[in-house]
């Protein structure tokens, strides 16, 4: 599992850590979480994530120590940290498949079902966004099905290295730089997997829990609360 903060994230980043192994209960299940940090991480923060990681005799976790951004492009959502995950093919070289996750989200149960998810022929899966496909209109993309968040993404590495995916990420980012774009990451992902997509299906992931309670009671006939029985990761995207 990987996360990518700056130091303004790292409370963030403990609850997402700390739900995900409170939430745990298979005890044959070890969590291996990378967290990928652009602007290095105060002496504070890293004796937090010892401790974190020493609470827990079934979790590592990794400093990773880079920092990456898209040319011609400023440091969008106001962080360093928010296009890393675009390059985790190469921060992460030698593993071949990963859950990302953002720092807003809540784990509910263990990810194994997550992490083992058929990804043949594809670049990544993610949760569907229900506002609207942000940005799309300026680079001339259209999507009839589904618009994917970038928040909650499994990753199949090994297929975007060999597709330069990175390369790809660089060559959209020079290309599009002066089109004002809010979500450039979600446009990229869009721009740069055409036909190698997947979407997360409601039992692994949910987004905006407390922004769509109209959406669950059109198609669960139920309140919002609901879909805390049935999925394993809710993405607040706050």
């Amino acid at each position: 599992i990987s996360f990518a903060i700056d130091n303004k994230m790292f409370l963030f980043l403990v609850v997402a850590i700390t739900s995900l192994m409170e939430h745990s209960t298979n005890p044959r299940l070890l969590y291996n979480v990378y967290v990928m940090i652009c602007d290095g991480i105060n002496k504070t923060h890293d004796e937090g994530l010892k401790n974190l990681s020493n609470k827990y005799n079934r979790l590592t976790i990794s400093i990773i120590h880079t920092y990456k951004e898209l040319p011609k492009v400023k440091p969008f959502k106001n962080s360093c940290a928010s296009c890393l995950r675009l390059f985790t093919p190469e921060i992460l070289p030698n593993i071949s498949k990963m859950i990302y996750l953002d720092v807003d989200t809540l784990i509910l149960r263990d990810l194994d079902t997550f992490y083992n998810l058929n990804m043949t022929g594809l670049f990544l899966r993610g949760l569907i966004d229900y506002d609207y496909p942000h940005d799309l209109d300026k680079i001339n993309i259209t999507v009839d099905d589904y618009y994917i968040n970038s928040g909650v993404l499994l990753m199949n590495l090994d297929e975007m290295r060999r597709d330069n995916f990175t390369g790809k990420v660089v060559d959209f980012a020079e290309k599009y730089y002066d089109k004002n774009m809010e979500f450039i990451d979600q446009a990229i992902i869009h721009g740069c997997c055409h036909n190698k997509t997947g979407l997360l299906p409601i039992d692994i992931g949910f987004q905006n829990v407390f922004t769509h309670t109209r959406y669950y009671k059109v198609f669960f006939r139920a309140p919002y609360y609901f879909i805390f029985d049935i999925t394993n990761i809710i993405h607040t995207n706050k």
